[in-house]
């Protein structure tokens, strides 16, 4: 192939089907917990997050709502990931050796990258600051006039699981999506990295973070998975409320999501896969909701 603008240009075109047809039928794990927040800007402000109301008898004027005076700010970051191709390789029509990079390239930043965001947010959740000024997973969640609540079983160290409800509209986790270039690229022959170093680039850029959402669909735990444990976890969302002590909507077990450290996913299989206990008895957690290992939430110091 005569390297011109015209062939550079069908090779990129045959690139970007490839990518795009990589993303389309990706597996990814975020979309199990997370909903996806349009970003217009820098950062966005989730103070909007207590802003809705149980309806009331209507006597007299409305009472209207507003948006909570409480800031919880999240700004996005800018990332990229780039590959080179050998000019030499797309004179020579050597292109398929390559179209497993770019599937590759597709599958990390189009999927695997928010994947590894989301849940390392999650892990680092009983730390990190949620939209009321707590710890994301804690035992010191604070209502008007009301006594603290926790959506936190325990207090050990150990690796982190989840029970996870994201059935309704706002969901736990938030991927806040700024800006997504798709593939590009750098490859005409006056482009210094093609005339330089003979080689032409292709990349992506991404502007993107992850927020905390409802604390009252995930409950969280770093002590054993057991059946101790899990039956706390699945019961405490029924004492769930917002700041003013409105009762919070949940939903049966089998709609909700066991999410596991890998390092816990045999004791999951245990819980949920098994009909009896190790005494011979029934299992009351036999079959009661899917779960899911996720490699992520073991990843999260190099996110």
């Amino acid at each position: 192939m005569f390297v011109n603008k015209a062939a550079v240009a069908e090779v990129f075109k045959g690139f970007q089907t490839i990518f795009n047809q990589s993303i389309e039928t990706l597996p990814v794990y975020w979309k199990n917990i997370a909903g996806e927040v349009p970003s217009s800007g820098a950062s966005e402000d989730y103070k909007w997050l207590e802003g809705v109301p149980m309806p009331r008898e209507w006597k007299g004027a409305r009472q209207v709502v507003g948006l909570s005076g409480k800031h919880y700010e999240v700004y996005n970051t800018t990332f990229e990931a780039t590959v080179g191709i050998s000019v030499d390789d797309i004179e020579d029509d050597k292109l398929g050796l390559h179209k497993p990079r770019i599937q590759e390239l597709a599958e990390f930043a189009g999927g695997y990258h928010i994947d590894a965001l989301v849940f390392a947010a999650l892990a680092a959740a009983f730390t990190a600051v949620g939209p009321d000024g707590a710890a994301f997973i804690s035992a010191a969640h604070p209502r008007n006039g009301l006594a603290n609540q926790s959506n936190l079983i325990g207090s050990g160290s150990s690796d982190p699981w989840f029970v996870i409800d994201a059935t309704h509209a706002i969901k736990p986790i938030n991927y806040q999506n700024r800006a997504w270039d798709g593939l590009v690229n750098k490859t005409q022959v006056n482009d210094d990295n093609v005339f330089l170093d003979n080689q032409a680039l292709f990349g992506t850029r991404a502007r993107r973070a992850v927020a905390y959402g409802r604390w009252q669909y995930v409950v969280g735990c770093k002590t054993t998975l057991d059946a101790t444990n899990f039956a706390a976890a699945i019961d405490a969302p029924l004492g769930f409320t917002d700041a003013n002590g409105v009762p919070m909507p949940t939903v049966e077990n089998s709609k909700k999501l066991l999410v596991v450290h890998p390092n816990l996913v045999s004791d999951a299989r245990t819980l949920i896969d098994s009909e009896h206990d190790s005494v011979g008895a029934s299992n009351p957690f036999y079959k009661m909701m899917p779960y899911i290992a996720v490699p992520w939430l073991a990843y999260t110091a190099r996110v």
